[in-house]
Order: C-alpha cells, then sequence, then structure tokens
C-alpha cells in the first residue's frame, strides 16, 4: 500500500501537470473570437473552482495524521476525478471549437 507522503507526491506531480494543460487552456480562451471567449472563460473558471476544492482536500490530506489520510484518500481521489474529467471535458469542446 502506499504511503502518505508517496500519495502527496505522486498527486503534486498531476497536479503541475493538470496545471500545465489549464495555463494551454487560459492561452487558446486568450486567442478566441470574442463570442466564443467568454464561453472559454467560463469553463476555465468552473474548473478553477474545482481545483480550489481540490486544493483544499490535499491540504487536509496533508496536514491529516497519519492514520486518519486513507480516509481522507477516497474524497481527494472523487475530487480529482471530478476535476480531471472537467478538464479533460473543457479542453475537448475548445477543440470541437476550433474545428468548427
Amino acid at each position: 500500500m502506499e504511503d502518505k507522503k508517496s500519495y502527496i507526491d505522486r498527486i503534486t506531480v498531476q497536479l503541475k501537470k493538470l496545471d500545465t494543460e489549464l495555463d494551454k487552456l487560459k492561452i487558446k480562451a486568450d486567442k478566441a473570437k470574442a463570442d466564443l471567449k467568454v464561453e472559454y472563460q467560463k469553463q476555465i473558471e468552473e474548473l478553477k473552482v474545482k481545483k480550489e476544492t481540490f486544493n483544499s482536500r490535499l491540504d487536509k490530506l496533508k496536514a491529516s495524521s497519519d492514520e486518519a489520510w486513507v480516509e481522507l484518500k477516497g474524497g481527494l481521489e472523487k475530487s480529482w476525478s471530478e476535476l480531471k474529467t472537467a478538464l479533460d471535458g473543457a479542453a475537448s469542446k475548445f477543440k470541437q471549437k476550433e474545428n468548427e
């Protein structure tokens, strides 16, 4: 079973990759036509809210005892899944709109 430190390290690496993808979406939004820009910015704001929720849960997990972190891991995994799904969906929509 993965220990707390290894888990946090792995999640931190994944979060950095997600941040990179989010930055790419922000660049696309900035370059988009006015009508799409508003839609893109709305999706990015929604992603930011999900990321803040994830970060809050990650902070709680980091502060938890070595025994309690396993219980918090489930909520963090759910939050990560929601964040990743939202990012993938936004990226897909951005790409689809570019090809229209």
